[in-house]
């Protein structure tokens, strides 16, 4: 019996404990100098992989001994073809 007393009296102080936590964020968020609203923090823009980010990737799967050899290509801007080098 005392093991399901501490165990309920562990959930109800995680549940006010939580509700305190919550309250005082969003207090915060209210405040001039506080947090900014909770939608600011969770969402997140994606972000596009430049070419120079694709290449140091496959550089790191090539040294920790990834089978791979990287080929330049250069675009012919005027016509929208690639070519090889």
């Amino acid at each position: 019996m005392q093991a399901v007393r501490k165990r309920r009296q562990a959930q109800q102080n995680a549940a006010i404990r939580q509700a305190w936590e919550t309250a005082a964020f969003t207090a915060m968020t209210q405040s001039r100098s506080g947090l900014k609203p909770l939608r600011h923090y969770l969402s997140t823009a994606p972000r596009s992989q430049t070419p120079e980010d694709m290449l140091a990737v496959m550089r790191e799967f090539q040294a920790r001994g990834a089978k791979m050899t990287f080929t330049r290509v250069k675009r012919d801007h005027t016509a929208g073809k690639t070519g090889g080098v």
